[in-house]
């Protein structure tokens, strides 16, 4: 049905209709930078309520920060406990 936004099941056909990951992650990665931890919180909850997947969404920001080191405690680390948390809730 080309009004259908989730795309075709039985071909296995699937078009993303939720938030991208990688552009919650940058969006995240900004706010970090700024120490505004409570609108990066209510950030990554509406990202996290935003995204078709959360779990496969936390997959894909977390291999997108393969690799990067810093001093600090890691934004990977808090997305993954926030995440956690959203879940919960």
């Amino acid at each position: 049905d080309p009004g259908d936004p989730t795309g075709d099941p039985a071909t296995g056909e699937r078009r993303c209709t939720g938030q991208d990951p990688l552009l919650l992650l940058q969006a995240l990665q900004t706010l970090w930078s700024t120490r505004e931890r409570q609108q990066l919180q209510e950030e990554a909850w509406r990202g996290f309520a935003a995204l078709d997947d959360p779990l496969a969404g936390l997959l894909d920001m977390l291999e997108s920060c393969r690799g990067r080191r810093g001093e600090g405690p890691s934004l990977e680390a808090w997305i993954s406990r926030q995440l956690q948390c959203w879940l919960q809730a």
